[in-house]
């Protein structure tokens, strides 16, 4: 496949402005959202591969990217608002909306609080764990995910590109550039607590409310995926509607583990929901 640049737009907001990328195959409204520390551009290969007409939106989180808004505040309801603010200004309707991680969080929650934007939900290892479950309330990681943020800034593109594609030897190098563009991107202000302002671990009360058709994609939780079995379970049971997909040989990050395999199972949904 031959990577095409996909260009990038900013969209003004009423306090700054969202940047986004946007690629067009077609008329119908398809939008991603990234993981902690990515950005946008990190779903380039992945809106490359899909099958269909579709008109992509990649946008920046707060925090995140280009992207800049002046409320520095950074909990779920924020992130939540921001996806509005951004459907409202591109006139959106009847999306299909893809998530990863932290992304897939706040779109399953945006999801849940509308019934005519959104057409159908594909989530890939979102954070949705038991409260009791989660391990990053200790002060002392979410500092040294600062001083690792501050660190990837200072190194060069390419160094970090190296660097990222060393521990993870089996990604495709493209995604290791386009992640280690992201982290030289990402803003020190992302490295909040799960247990702090952001609410994910409150999801089970708000999952009961979707109806539409749900892909749930999950990783080995013994490689890094935070979904566990008891999650998945629970997950299957609050979305009658909800087809799932699980890769033993990927850990969080679904679709650099597992690429093929995991752009094949966004098509054989997206075929049957068109």
């Amino acid at each position: 496949m031959n990577m095409t640049t996909i260009k990038n737009h900013l969209l003004n907001v009423k306090d700054g402005h969202i940047s986004y990328y946007h690629l067009s195959k077609g008329r119908s409204p398809l939008v991603l959202f990234h993981g902690r520390l990515e950005n946008g551009n990190c779903w380039s290969r992945v809106a490359q591969s899909l099958m269909g007409t579709f008109d992509m939106y990649m946008p920046d989180a707060r925090g995140h990217g280009k992207t800049e808004l002046r409320k520095k505040d950074y909990c779920l309801d924020v992130l939540v608002d921001d996806i509005s603010q951004f459907f409202r200004a591109k006139k959106l309707k009847n999306a299909i909306l893809i998530g990863h991680s932290m992304g897939a969080g706040a779109a399953a929650l945006y999801a849940a609080h509308t019934s005519v934007t959104v057409k159908a939900l594909i989530l890939s290892d979102p954070p949705w764990l038991y409260k009791e479950d989660y391990q990053d309330g200790d002060s002392t990681l979410v500092n040294k995910m600062k001083k690792v943020i501050e660190v990837n800034r200072e190194m060069s593109l390419e160094s970090l590109t190296s660097y990222v594609h060393f521990i993870n030897s089996h990604w495709h190098i493209e995604d290791c550039r386009l992640v280690a563009q992201a982290w030289k991107e990402v803003s020190t202000a992302v490295s909040f607590s799960y247990t702090a302002k952001v609410s994910f671990a409150q999801w089970e009360d708000k999952l009961q409310s979707l109806r539409i058709p749900l892909l749930l994609l999950t990783g080995n939780h013994r490689k890094g995926g935070i979904l566990t079995p008891k999650s998945i379970n629970q997950i299957k049971k609050l979305v009658p509607n909800c087809e799932h997909v699980h890769f033993s040989r990927a850990g969080h990050s679904i679709y650099r583990d597992c690429f093929d395999d995991f752009v094949s199972s966004l098509n054989s949904f997206l075929q049957k929901i068109q």
